[in-house]
């Protein structure tokens, strides 16, 4: 497997939110297998096959013991999908048991970027290892798996809290906070956003980087629940509500906001319930302002926002 040797200055560059093709598709499934099922099988994957198994390949990663392999590709016949677009990758070794394989799960599908090295190669942007002492090893196997090389960085990332446009980056706010009070706890909090955001500015092969969420925790019980007790955004990851849709006839950059309907609910909202969507509305506004404020007040990518 290939390295680089630094995680800075390495010609390549973060691959679009929008405009990227997806060509394999990594399912890691957590736990013990051995209770593997065709119930499961068609719950789990049934839908995403039928949705891109005409033009995408499969890595299904796990502690595979050889029946549950073949009950995978056995089910996948019987549903009329093609078994040899899907390639069963089982680690070498177990690692632990109890939460911390069921974690892995949490770590094989999440961190990882996807780059492209300036001769066209499929590169990973790997996050911080130690962040749960499995990574290490579960890095190795994901490369393994798919046959990409992994280029390392010094600080945490999560795959579904990073948007890439052209030539910038939007990162969910928590990202920062995280990094910050692991590498930089001693320094003060803007020099040690401006150190952050210059490094992954170049990790990621961008030119411009905007941070997303708040600057204060929110105290709702359902933000405390949905981002975790920092809270720094209205859910954990920009992906659950937010997206990039390309651009415009003037070339601005549009953003998909989600905006919660209630009347789209199949049982009609509580009181309660109706004043914490509304909290959540209200978070999810102050990013459109946000959006608003990095397009008149600094330079770079000029954002149209849509609420949907």
């Amino acid at each position: 497997m290939s390295r680089f040797p630094s995680p800075i200055g390495h010609n390549a560059r973060a691959l679009s939110s929008v405009y990227g093709k997806i060509e394999q598709i990594l399912l890691s499934v957590e736990g013990d297998l051995q209770d593997m099922t065709t119930f499961r099988v068609e719950r789990h994957y049934k839908n995403l096959f039928h949705a891109f198994s005409d033009r995408v390949s499969f890595v299904v990663m796990g502690h595979f013991g050889k029946d549950d392999e073949q009950l995978l590709r056995d089910t996948l016949a019987q549903e009329g999908f093609d078994p040899d677009l899907v390639r069963v990758h089982t680690p070498l070794a177990d690692i632990g048991e109890g939460e911390s394989r069921r974690r892995q799960g949490e770590f094989v599908q999440d961190p990882f970027v996807v780059m492209e090295s300036q001769h066209g190669e499929t590169l990973l942007l790997e996050p911080y290892r130690s962040h749960l002492e499995e990574n290490a090893y579960l890095a190795e196997q994901f490369a393994d798996a798919t046959g990409y090389a992994l280029l390392p960085t010094r600080y945490l990332l999560e795959g579904g809290n990073v948007l890439i446009g052209d030539d910038y980056a939007l990162i969910g706010r928590n990202l920062l906070e995280r990094n910050r009070r692991k590498f930089f706890a001693d320094k003060d909090p803007a020099e040690a956003e401006a150190i952050i955001t210059k490094d992954l500015k170049k990790a990621l092969g961008m030119r411009y980087l905007f941070w997303i969420g708040t600057d204060n925790p929110t105290a709702h019980p359902l933000a405390a629940e949905w981002s975790g007790p920092e809270a720094l955004q209205p859910f954990y990851h920009l992906d659950l509500f937010l997206t990039l849709g390309g651009k415009s006839k003037m070339g601005d950059e549009i953003v998909l906001l989600a905006e919660i309907d209630t009347g789209s609910f199949e049982e009609q909202a509580t009181p309660e319930q109706e004043l914490a969507i509304a909290q959540l509305n209200g978070l999810l506004k102050q990013v459109r302002t946000q959006l608003k404020d990095y397009t008149e007040n600094y330079p770079g990518p000029r954002f149209e926002v849509v609420e949907i």
